[in-house]
């Protein structure tokens, strides 16, 4: 209403997303220790197009490769200025090691065996199979779920043959 007592009015249509902003991911571990090969896979739905994606590396993409294990942060941003902020932990199985328990050869001619101690890495692990080993020097593989290998190199000692000798006498 004015001074002359005049109404007006007007419509103002005020719009916004159907949906909220929102942003879920696929992470995608490190395979073996050191590696850089974990990945994060951005899905957003909502809000309003288009979106603005900043990695603090400076990235723009939605798959974020090549990864190392850490922490990375993602900022996305619709056309409304609405943001969503994660962080994201890229995490890397242990390192794979290996060592041996050597059963020696107790007579000359017998044989030995070999027991393999695996830590880190990502179970089931292949393995050779370590029984009935001849004396001599051996390097065994293991091999992780993820493909990562560890190998160690071990002894199998054999003693020497016993010599009998008979003397007789007249």
């Amino acid at each position: 209403t004015d001074a002359n007592s005049c109404v007006a009015f007007t419509v103002v249509n005020v719009t916004e997303p159907a949906l909220p902003l929102v942003v879920t991911y696929t992470e995608t571990p490190v395979s073996c220790y050191g590696l850089s090969d974990g990945a994060i896979l951005l899905d957003i739905t909502g809000g309003s197009v288009p979106y603005n994606i900043l990695w603090a590396s400076g990235s723009t993409d939605l798959f974020y490769d090549s990864l190392s294990a850490g922490t990375y942060n993602v900022l996305v941003t619709d056309a409304n200025g609405c943001l969503v902020t994660l962080d994201f932990e890229v995490v890397e199985p242990e390192l794979l090691e290996v060592s041996v328990v050597v059963n020696d050869i107790l007579c000359n001619g017998d044989l030995g065996s070999a027991e393999l101690i695996v830590t880190g890495g990502t179970a089931p692990y292949e393995t050779d199979d370590l029984s009935d080993l001849e004396g001599g020097t051996y390097t065994t593989m293991v091999i992780d779920a993820n493909g990562c290998e560890s190998s160690v190199d071990f002894v199998i000692t054999e003693p020497d043959p016993i010599e009998v000798i008979v003397t007789t006498t007249d």
